[in-house]
């Protein structure tokens, strides 16, 4: 079975307390080379994600993503220093300037500000809920694998096409091959010819042989038919 290097799969672990949602995608890649973007709370779980990743996709360039949402009914801390220090700051520095906008306007600003809210939560995942995701992630390789064997399926059917179209071809050349090379004399003695002028008979033998070697493609043909029985007799066992 022919699979294609690129693909995609998505999936999602609920924990008690946040969600995670699980994107992996892959391009191609002569070896293994992977890209985690991870959470705070997995980054001691990084080898062990890139051991499954290394097991269940094997090559290309492979990037996964495990981001998390905090449930609505997780409680937020709220850091009144921070609001108060930045609410001050920023209504000192529209005085300063004689702008006219009003305290509600400027805690408005003061509330678009970061870490003014935190989640708190674990520094690491528990062992349960990392199982859990562990095989949420094992599932989003199955189903980039799924993409991947679907991609492969048409690659195969455009490659045996392909194959069949050169087979073909490769049959109407050989009628003419053998008269190729007396082709190709007669029509530069010709042009030699009409040019009226005495010429190195002998250079000219040598200079059209080794024209004629640009040309022959023998070695192509043979190279071609060999890995195509290749290539059949592995679809052939395969089956």
């Amino acid at each position: 079975m022919i699979k294609s290097m690129t693909g995609f799969g998505t999936t999602k672990f609920n924990s008690v307390s946040q969600t995670y949602n699980i994107d992996i995608k892959a391009i191609n890649s002569k070896n293994l080379d992977i890209i985690q973007k991870l959470p705070s709370e997995l980054k001691d779980k990084e080898m062990d994600i890139r051991v499954i990743l290394n097991n269940l996709l094997l090559r290309g360039k492979v990037d996964i993503s495990i981001t998390a949402e905090i449930q609505q009914n997780q409680s937020f801390m709220f850091n009144e220093q921070i609001v108060e220090n930045n609410f001050y700051r920023l209504k000192t520095w529209i005085e300063d300037r004689h702008l006219n906008i009003s305290d509600a306007d400027i805690l408005g600003l003061t509330f678009k500000t970061p870490d003014i809210f935190t989640h708190t939560k674990e520094e690491t995942m528990s062992d349960e809920d990392w199982q859990l995701l562990r095989q949420a992630i094992i599932k989003a390789c199955e189903l980039l694998n799924m993409n991947r064997e679907s991609e492969g399926t048409a690659l195969e059917q455009d490659f045996r096409l392909r194959i069949d179209l050169i087979i073909k071809y490769l049959q109407n050349i050989e009628d003419i091959e053998n008269n190729r090379h007396d082709l190709i004399k007669n029509k530069l003695l010709k042009q030699l010819s009409a040019l009226e002028v005495d010429y190195d008979k002998n250079r000219f033998e040598q200079e059209l042989i080794f024209y004629l070697e640009k040309l022959d493609f023998t070695e192509e043909k043979t190279l071609f038919l060999f890995y195509r029985n290749i290539i059949h007799r592995n679809r052939v066992a395969s089956w």
